[in-house]
Parts: structure tokens; C-alpha cells; sequence
């Protein structure tokens, strides 16, 4: 499988899937890492792991439509089945969704609303979820997976894993990612 990974930070969550797909744990292959930050740790660790990778932004294409059609036209151009939003903090334009409805997963450490909005991002979140420590977020929080492309009745319908973390583990994500467990 194919796999697209847009990120704007650190890209912590693109280098625990390049681990598991070199380890063997994810029969996927990343073939393009797309940010909206030109000095993003995406951009960085997608360079050090030979993966093609692209700054594409408001600041590159001012124009929302012709960001939306670069975009569409780098994931369609490596032949890419899912993309997976890892830490991207922007909305993906009507023409890359219609084209990969069903197929866009956005990673998130934990129920949004509760743990969303402005400086929510990166370890922010994670510090958060990991504080709270409630019944819906149990000790060391949930890593969920989020469907897009479908309508909202549908994705209400549709399984969203979650994977419990522990603090104990050390770091997020690299460290925990290969030793969380679904529950």
C-alpha cells in the first residue's frame, strides 16, 4: 500500500510509520510526505529516509484552488492509495478529498473536541490526554484514527481504533508507538 503523509511539525507520527514499514510491522510503503511548514522535522525525516517530499503551502500556492490541485497532483503522481494526515494543521482542499474519499486517515492522540483548537498540536496534545487521565482517556491516553472523505452520518457508523498509551513507556510517539495495544 501506498501511503501519503502530510505532517506540519516535528513528524514524529511519519517516523514511527517509516519505522514500521522498514521493521516489517506495516506492509505500506510512504512514497510522498507532503508539509505546510518548509522547515518541518516532516521534511527533515522524510529527507533522511529518501522519501520524496514537498513544501506546499499558502505561502507556495497562494491561490486555496491551486494549492488543492499541487497537492492532488503530488499524491497522484507516486501512485499513492491512503493518505494519512499525521499532524496536519490545515484542511485538505474538495478536490484532493473527492478524489481520495474513503482513503484520508488523520491521526489524533485523543476525542476531539476536548483536545483540539489553537496549541493543541505535537506534545501539547499528548501532555494533555496524559494529564487528564479520565474515564474516555484512560492512564496515558488514545491514539485514534479519524475517517475523512465520508459523510458525517458515515463516519459515525465507522470503527475509530484506539490504541491506549502508556507514560511509562517514555516518548511519544517513536518509543510507544511499537508497544501500544489496542484495546
Amino acid at each position: 500500500m501506498n501511503v501519503a503523509v502530510l505532517a506540519s511539525h516535528e513528524g514524529t507520527t511519519l517516523q514511527a510509520i517509516l519505522d514500521a514499514c522498514g521493521g516489517g510491522m506495516l506492509d505500506a510503503r510512504v512514497v510522498i510526505v507532503i508539509s505546510n511548514n518548509a522547515d518541518s522535522g516532516a521534511i527533515r525525516r522524510a529527507r533522511a529516509a529518501d522519501v520524496a517530499h514537498a513544501h506546499l503551502s499558502g505561502r507556495t500556492h497562494p491561490d486555496a484552488e491551486a494549492l488543492d490541485r499541487t497537492i492532488l497532483g503530488a499524491v497522484d503522481g507516486v501512485a499513492t492509495d491512503v493518505i494519512l494526515l499525521a499532524g496536519y494543521m490545515k484542511k485538505l482542499g474538495a478536490l484532493t478529498l473527492g478524489r481520495y474519499a474513503g482513503r484520508v486517515f488523520n491521526t489524533h492522540p485523543a476525542l476531539l473536541p476536548k483536545y483540539g483548537g489553537k496549541g493543541m498540536y505535537g506534545m501539547n496534545v499528548h501532555r494533555a490526554v496524559l494529564a487528564a487521565d479520565t474515564p474516555n482517556h484512560s492512564p496515558g491516553g488514545v491514539r485514534r484514527i479519524v475517517h475523512y472523505g465520508f459523510p458525517a452520518w458515515a463516519r459515525n457508523l465507522m470503527p475509530q481504533p484506539r490504541l491506549f498509551v502508556s507514560a511509562s513507556f517514555g516518548a511519544w510517539p517513536a518509543a510507544t508507538a511499537a508497544r501500544a495495544s489496542p484495546r
